[in-house]
């Protein structure tokens, strides 16, 4: 009766701790960083950066552009060296607002939705310049084209919010390079289409690689770290999987948590 007695304590024993391992396996979460640093640099990781790196480049385009158009405007409307400077400072302003503007948009609609809203505001203001037939129409769309442009570092964000931390640094560092090639890009527009076409032509085909970073939207995959700081860990969970998927490796065990809620409370 004594053995029987100890097998049955045993038994009750091994029984608690296989109840307790299955309710420490339920409990089990990962952040996503953690997700993050067991994926590899894969598919999806070089699409956002390519895509982040194509606003970057929009942005340049749209910097540089006004070195070139100002010279063109004192030949054709006669503009003073004042009022062609004052096309530079009209859209910093214009960039100003946007810098405290799409940061808010960002947390709250999503980087994505931010980064597609501020191009398609570069793309119909940076358009509409191509037909100003006054040169307050022309400040006017310049200031809206600033506007947009401080949209595209929300693409800095997006970006390192995919990258897997161990990468993160080099690859935000990166993304300056496509604002360089934005600049020589359109450096090598002016130079074929302002001897032929003028400024008009010029101002419209800047805006051309806005247009393709539209139709790259749909692919564009939104922040797992915006999904979680609103609450909607199951869109979060399913783009990690799709990440993880396209780096060939599986997430971590247990459930996606709100890591940084926890550490803030």
């Amino acid at each position: 009766s004594a053995a029987t007695g100890v097998c049955r304590e045993a038994t009750v024993c091994a029984a608690s701790m296989a109840e307790l391992r299955v309710s420490t396996d339920d409990e089990a979460t990962y952040s996503v960083d953690e997700a993050l640093e067991a994926m590899p640099l894969g598919r999806l990781h070089l699409g956002v950066f390519c895509a982040c790196g194509f606003a970057w480049m929009v942005d340049g385009m749209e910097v540089l552009l006004l070195a070139f158009v100002g010279p063109a405007l004192r030949c054709e409307w006669g503009v003073t060296d004042y009022q062609a400077a004052s096309m530079t400072t009209i859209v910093f302003a214009g960039m100003s607002v946007g810098a405290v503007t799409w940061g808010w948009v960002a947390d709250t609609y999503g980087r994505k939705a931010s980064l597609l809203v501020s191009t398609s505001i570069i793309l119909v203001a940076g358009a509409s310049c191509a037909f100003a037939q006054s040169f307050a129409f022309l400040l006017v769309g310049r200031l809206v084209v600033g506007f947009g442009v401080s949209g595209a570092h929300v693409a800095f964000s997006l970006l390192v919010e995919w990258m897997p931390p161990r990468y993160r640094g080099r690859m935000g560092i990166a993304l300056c390079v496509w604002w360089s090639v934005g600049a020589v890009a359109e450096a090598t527009l002016a130079r074929i289409i302002m001897p032929w076409l003028g400024w008009r032509y010029l101002l419209g085909a800047s805006a051309l690689p806005a247009v393709l970073l539209l139709c790259a939207g749909p692919w564009i995959p939104e922040s797992p770290r915006y999904y979680v700081s609103r609450g909607r860990q199951a869109e979060a969970q399913v783009s990690l999987e799709m990440a993880a998927i396209s780096c060939g490796v599986t997430l971590p065990c247990g459930k996606l948590a709100d890591r940084s809620a926890t550490s803030n409370e």
